[in-house]
């Protein structure tokens, strides 16, 4: 070997950039909705015909999301004015009753399980006081409560 370096031969077409195949996409931004030829090529897919639409999309997003924290507070203070304006704070709206249902219910349950409950059991006692204590408030005769 004298030292020449000795280039390797290329074979045809190796070596030579090849044009990307491309499919018909549409914009991702909901306003403009154009298509565009989206190249096929490694990396994140393009989203957006344009640069300026992805732009525009991040502002479009930005100025939604205030409006809708802006009609989700509206929102929460009906709601707050409904229950103040509702007989005994219940939720006109909303199915009035189910939470006094569900307690009623589960009332009856808990003295069904105190019937046959150790007195001596510190967790029943407990629990037979907090069935006392929800029976007052549901008017329900507390000595329905074994």
């Amino acid at each position: 070997m004298d030292g020449r370096v000795v280039p390797l031969r290329r074979s045809r077409g190796v070596g030579r950039p090849t044009p990307p195949d491309t499919v018909t996409a549409v914009c991702a931004r909901p306003k403009c909705r154009n298509e565009f030829q989206r190249n096929l090529t490694r990396g994140r897919r393009q989203l957006y015909c344009t640069e300026e639409c992805r732009r525009e999309v991040d502002a479009e997003r930005r100025k939604t999301r205030a409006r809708l924290r802006h009609y989700e507070d509206n929102v929460a203070k009906l709601r707050a004015d409904n229950n103040t304006y509702a007989p005994d704070g219940a939720d006109a709206v909303a199915g009035a009753g189910n939470a006094e249902e569900l307690l009623r219910t589960q009332l009856a349950r808990v003295q069904g399980l105190l019937v046959f409950a150790d007195d001596d059991d510190p967790v029943v006692q407990h629990l037979a006081d907090l069935a006392t204590a929800v029976a007052q408030y549901l008017g329900a005769d507390a000595e329905e409560i074994g």
